[in-house]
């Protein structure tokens, strides 16, 4: 450290440089958050009061003009600067940041803010120690200013910059608030602070970023809101972010607050927004299953409340919620419809993330039905285009994609697409949508014929479900992992997550529930399995769902197979080769056909 020191003492010094020979120091000086290359070093005091000591020596205007860049950021304009410099001391700052690069404080940077100069301090530390020079009044007044500077210079971007207008302005508004300056101008700061909070977090859930979402929304409670409706709007958006990333523990409070208070404001827009989002976490956590009378008396309540506040978006989610719980309970044409109407109102509404996601829904149950797969591969393909803007949208339009590709037998690209969506909705933080896109990533290793590989992913899938507590979800993928375990042979082994299946079968799994009991029933001789073939047929009858009735077909087959029923085995496995060959479902087909010739046998 004396070595350092006296370093320092002797000529202008990078921190950077400083920070490395700490790191190289091996006297026992070193202090790091843990071992390694990445370790992050601690920095002593007696940096931090160097860097003070140097600040002090600089003269006034550069001691001035440093302070006003550290309100900036580490980054800084250098209109920037000159707007925070009081009107007498500002054809000074041009020479002032000069002088500050020769000393090696700052240095020359790109700006996409301006088209004039920028700077950046050489060390987040040089900008730390410059901040916290400026007495908390004279930070107040710069941060404010700042944001006004800031807005006239963006004009007609200003979408772009509310992160940080409200960063800005939430700091103004706190130092005011710790100094107890009066209240009206304290309180329309707070406002202006929320309001672009507010409309950032917004954006950055669009985005798919829910985790910066989650923290500008809890920036933006904070803040002063008198209005009602705005607080009860803030709390369920913080609400479906939280539930975006999978936090379904924390989402039942805010949005039960936010139902509280639409309904205190009389806000029924908003009522049935919250009414859907707690419907939601209801299926997730089991406090409702599939066939809860319940769901439909609340689905009701929030379709009125939408339909009285004549508001698109809300119709376009109650609609959709409708469509959701029809296709749950495999009211398969009823469920098109209402997904038909929510896009409508998706659209009218103008919200371009949300009609895009109702708009994949319905891919989902193009995908599942008759139409042959080249065409639903081409239909993905083009979602997935149009959907570029919206990341985690167009993640899922992957996944789906991926599966039709392997139906089609392109299984390299297939495997790739859905390893891409899975990455892209881990990366945002997207938990409950990655862990549904690892289901069709264990389909397309189940059309390659690679068992193994589709168990390993469920199985991971299952885990990470349970210990989010979304029963909803470990419901469904638990299913997917009994089947596999069925399709290997390894009925007994297939008890445990096919129980957990049955605590809340939808309409996509109950007839695969019965499919893997009739088998297993068979293969234990038992002589009711005929009779479960007979049911398993008949709830299919009728489907327009041909991967799940080809599903419905194989097990069926392999029953009538296990309790030596050749012919009606047989009759079977050509159905559902039929049913794949008009889906275009290559890969399955070819695997059906070796059933078809094994019975012939």
């Amino acid at each position: 450290r004396e070595r350092i020191l006296a370093t320092a003492e002797g000529s202008p010094l990078f921190i950077e440089e400083v920070l490395r020979m700490l790191a190289e120091d091996g006297s026992g000086d070193q202090q790091s958050t843990g071992g390694g290359a990445g370790a992050r070093v601690e920095v002593p005091p007696t940096i931090q009061a160097l860097l003070a000591a140097r600040l002090d020596r600089l003269p006034a205007d550069q001691r001035s003009a440093a302070q006003r860049a550290a309100v900036v950021g580490r980054v800084f304009e250098q209109p920037a600067v000159v707007a925070l410099t009081p009107s007498a001391s500002r054809q000074e700052v041009v020479d002032s940041l000069l002088a500050l690069v020769r000393k090696q404080l700052v240095t020359p940077e790109l700006s996409g803010l301006t088209e004039e100069e920028a700077f950046k301090f050489r060390h987040i530390l040089a900008r730390d120690v410059a901040y916290n020079a400026l007495a908390k009044a004279d930070r107040a007044q710069l941060h404010e200013r700042f944001a006004d500077w800031l807005e006239e210079v963006i004009g007609d971007r200003a979408l772009e910059y509310q992160e940080l207008l409200g960063y800005h302005l939430r700091l103004a508004y706190g130092y005011r608030i710790e100094l107890r300056e009066p209240a009206e101008h304290t309180a329309i700061l707070g406002r202006r602070a929320g309001d672009h909070l507010r409309a950032a977090g917004r954006r950055a859930r669009s985005r798919g970023d829910s985790a910066a979402a989650v923290q500008l929304y809890l920036q933006a409670q904070a803040l002063p809101v008198e209005d009602r409706s705005i607080r009860a709007e803030l709390l369920l958006e913080y609400g479906l972010a939280l539930m975006d990333l999978g936090r379904l523990g924390e989402v039942r409070t805010p949005v039960q607050d936010a139902l509280a208070t639409a309904t205190e404001a009389e806000d029924r827009r908003l009522a049935a927004r919250a009414r859907l989002v707690l419907l939601d976490v209801g299926l997730a956590d089991g406090t409702f299953v599939t066939f809860d009378a319940a769901i439909g008396a609340e689905l009701q309540l929030a379709l009125d409340d939408a339909n009285s506040s004549g508001d698109e978006l809300a119709q376009a989610e109650a609609w959709q919620a409708f469509s959701a719980q029809s296709w749950n309970e495999s009211r398969i044409d009823e469920s098109a419809d209402q997904g038909h109407r929510a896009l409508t109102y998706a659209q009218a509404a103008g919200d371009v993330r949300y009609a895009l996601e109702v708009e994949a829904n319905l891919l989902v149950a193009t995908f599942a039905g008759p139409l042959p797969a080249s065409q639903v591969m081409a239909a993905s393909a083009a979602f997935v285009d149009r959907s570029w803007s919206y990341p985690t949208v167009r993640a899922e339009a992957q996944t789906l994609m991926a599966v039709s590709e392997a139906m089609l037998g392109d299984f390299d690209a297939a495997t790739r697409h859905a390893e891409e969506g899975i990455a892209t909705l881990t990366e945002l933080g997207q938990f409950g949508a990655a862990l549904n896109a690892q289901t069709q990533l264990a389909w397309t290793y189940r059309l390659a014929g690679d068992l193994p590989s589709a168990e390993s992913c469920l199985r991971a899938a299952v885990v990470e479900a349970e210990t989010s507590s979304d029963l909803g979800l470990a419901t469904f993928l638990s299913c997917r992992l009994a089947q596999v375990l069925v399709e290997q042979g390894r009925l007994d082994e297939a008890l445990g997550p096919l129980t957990v299946a049955e605590r809340n079968p939808i309409g996509a799994t109950r007839s695969r529930i019965a499919g893997m009991r009739a088998r297993i029933a068979a293969a234990h001789g038992d002589a009711a399995a005929s009779h479960q073939v007979d049911e398993l047929l008949a709830m299919v009858e009728g489907w327009h769902w041909m991967n799940v009735k080809t599903d419905a077909y194989i097990d069926a087959a392999h029953a009538m197979a296990a309790v030596g029923d050749r012919s009606a085995a047989a009759a079977h496995a050509r159905e559902a080769l039929r049913l794949c060959r008009a889906k275009e479902n290559v890969a399955q087909a070819d695997q059906v056909e070796l059933l078809v010739a094994g019975l012939a046998d």
